[in-house]
């Protein structure tokens, strides 16, 4: 039986895409998504802030780079994925992260116009 990794992400960009390239040239970039949830705590509902590193490569990187800025309203799909190395001093490190499958760029939410209050002229 096959497993399931799928992950699906609504939230907003936390800071500027980073972009990247591999050794051999191949062009990706890496993004810091934030999701929020509310959670009760004494009585009380206080929203809690979920970081996720997501990373995407080829012609949807470039889609990032060109279109995504810090604040960006966002969905992504991708899967979980693992990748492990030796660092200097020879232990291995993990990075955990949601390789991007698909992007969707979401209408951005103009800013409320001030309401105009009409100053009396008495």
């Amino acid at each position: 039986m096959n497993g399931i990794n799928t992950v699906f992400l609504l939230g907003r960009l936390g800071k500027e895409v980073q972009t990247n390239n591999t050794p051999n040239g191949k062009f990706y970039v890496d993004l810091s998504v934030a999701t929020n949830r509310r959670i009760k705590q004494n009585n009380e509902w206080i929203e809690m802030t979920d970081w996720h590193q997501i990373r995407f490569w080829g012609k949807q990187a470039e889609t990032c780079e060109r279109y995504l800025q810090k604040g960006s309203l966002l969905a992504i799909q991708g899967a979980m994925r693992t990748d492990s190395w030796i660092n200097d001093k020879g232990e291995t490190q993990y990075r955990t992260y949601v390789s991007g499958s698909q992007l969707h760029l979401l209408p951005q939410s103009k800013p409320q116009q001030p309401k105009l209050i009409p100053l009396s002229t008495t």
